[in-house]
């Protein structure tokens, strides 16, 4: 059985690849074929990987953010590696007799092999709670006798000055330097079926960098770039580098796939003031239904009680309209998120790109108040109407470019568990400061140092000896790759979302 090797980048830009001509992705691109990924809309964030080694959509695997809400409740927990709904792909090459490496595959869950190795967390992005360890347990002091822990460590911890720039970036080219020496080191023990490894220094300085390398940031700092270059762009070069020497010492006969698992841009986006923002509407609803009632008793009411309370109804109608007619500015430093049970919708995490919002909706939350059926849309469309009144203080333009349903980004997959309503944000610039004729200004300050954050699409190359060279694939699922793997190696799986890639697994020759 000819074997596969996938070697991924994470968060590695394919603007950024294409247009540094970095040479190892430019050769392998014209010797094999090339396709753009799509991730799972609205979720890809957390989605990505998990997408990626399942096979299925994050409405299966169940896994989208580090802190999900909990169905059945209004809190949220955080997730870990043990929430996966469905397990790896590789699980099943490894119960066919397959021997499979697995390496620093981001958020991926953590079972005893049979028949290979797994290396879970030594040098990733963001790594989850149980950190470093690997399948065998003996592994772990082998890989660290030889390679040492990995010397980035958490990348938002790094401050914006010339000394800790330099020493960010020096440190993620090092630890991209002794990955693959590790991998090098397990390609020539033995004769791998499925051999993968991911390298995320891209994604550690997408987050920390942009800010240098896109001039049109907000945060640029002119001086230095000029002093360090643009870092950036020097660990996309050992990466390359990295991917030249592994190129090099793979067997003639492998499939080889290389992966930018998702885009990188300026992190432009509004997630930190949506719970403000539907807060202030619920208040906002909350002071209108306030004051019709009051209207309707103040009518009901006999004459001679009106004329006595005559001077408090002036008074309390004043102030319930002044409330009405919008907050007032400082609204956001001050306003507290209402009781999520007394609200007709509220927000849930979802990691940083895209907001989320879920339905308090009757039989399904415990307190719901939104009916199924035509409630539910109309509550919907005026929820849609009222985001639209948020406008970015510093262009002028909606702070929100649309809104999805869930059902209409995955259609005929189970919902439950996801948020109900995901918003597009419109990311041309920072959204810092907001405000509405309606619901008066709302500000936040950033929740985090990262100047860069993710874009949805990717980048697959595939390379084998009988794969047709410099040709250009029809846009594919992040969900093909995993039955796209197990076709090449023998074992089709058609109980997974995605589908092989025909010309990867039954390529013509060129």
């Amino acid at each position: 059985m000819k074997p596969v090797v996938v070697l991924g980048f994470d968060a590695a830009s394919p603007r950024l690849i294409r247009d540094w001509a970095l040479p190892a992705f430019a050769r392998l691109r014209a010797d094999g074929v090339t396709a753009r990924t799509l991730n799972p809309p609205g979720l890809y964030v957390g989605a990505v990987w998990p997408s990626l080694i399942t096979g299925v959509s994050p409405a299966r695997h169940g896994r989208w953010c580090y802190d999900q809400f909990i169905p059945g409740s209004y809190g949220v927990r955080r997730m870990s590696p043990r929430d996966y709904q469905v397990e790896p792909f590789w699980m099943a090459l490894d119960r066919a007799g397959k021997r499979v490496a697995i390496i620093d595959v981001p958020k991926s869950p953590s079972h005893a092999l049979a028949n290979g190795l797994h290396i879970a967390d030594w040098g990733t992005h963001d790594p989850e709670s149980r950190g470093f360890h690997t399948y065998p347990e003996a592994l772990a002091h082998d890989v660290q006798r030889r390679y040492r822990t990995e010397p980035v460590g958490g990348c938002d911890s790094y401050g914006h000055d010339h000394d800790a720039v330099q020493q960010l970036c020096d440190r993620l080219i090092e630890r991209a330097e002794r990955k693959t020496e590790l991998c090098l080191d397990l390609l020539a023990r033995e004769r791998w079926d499925l051999f993968f490894a991911v390298f995320t220094e891209s994604h550690c300085a997408g987050h920390q960098l942009w800010r240098l390398h896109d001039p049109a940031h907000p945060e640029h700092d002119p001086v230095l770039r000029r002093a360090l270059g643009d870092p950036l762009e020097r660990v996309y070069r050992a990466l390359d580098r990295s991917l030249a020497r592994l190129l090099s010492a793979l067997p003639t006969d492998a499939t080889v796939v290389v992966l930018a698992s998702h885009g990188m841009g300026p992190h432009y986006d509004g997630n930190m003031l949506l719970a403000d923002m539907l807060a202030a509407m619920h208040v906002s609803g909350t002071r209108r239904d306030a004051v019709s009632t009051l209207q309707r008793t103040w009518h009901a009411a006999p004459a001679p009680l009106r004329r006595a309370i005559n001077p408090l109804a002036v008074r309390a109608g004043l102030w319930l309209g002044r409330r009405r007619a919008g907050a007032p500015p400082g609204l956001g430093s001050a306003l507290r998120t209402p009781d999520p049970t007394r609200m007709r919708y509220f927000a849930v995490p979802n990691n940083d790109c895209h907001g989320a919002i879920r339905l308090n909706i009757v039989g399904r939350e415990p307190a719901g108040c939104v009916r199924t059926g035509g409630d539910v849309d109309d509550t919907i469309a005026a929820l849609r109407e009222e985001l639209r009144t948020f406008v970015n203080e510093d262009t002028g333009r909606p702070v929100v470019a649309s809104l999805h349903r869930i059902e209409d980004l995955y259609p005929g997959e189970p919902h439950g568990a996801l948020p109900d309503l995901i918003i597009d944000w419109d990311r041309s610039a920072p959204i810092r400061r907001i405000v509405s004729t309606r619901y008066g200004r709302l500000e936040r300050p950033p929740l985090t140092p990262r100047t860069g954050d993710h874009q949805p699409d990717g980048l697959l190359i595939a390379r084998g000896p009988e794969i047709a060279s410099g040709g250009d694939l029809d846009a594919m699922a992040s969900v093909d790759l995993a039955p796209t793997i197990c076709t090449i190696l023998g074992l089709p799986r058609p109980d997974l979302d995605g589908h092989p890639i025909a010309a990867i697994v039954a390529p013509s020759k060129s």
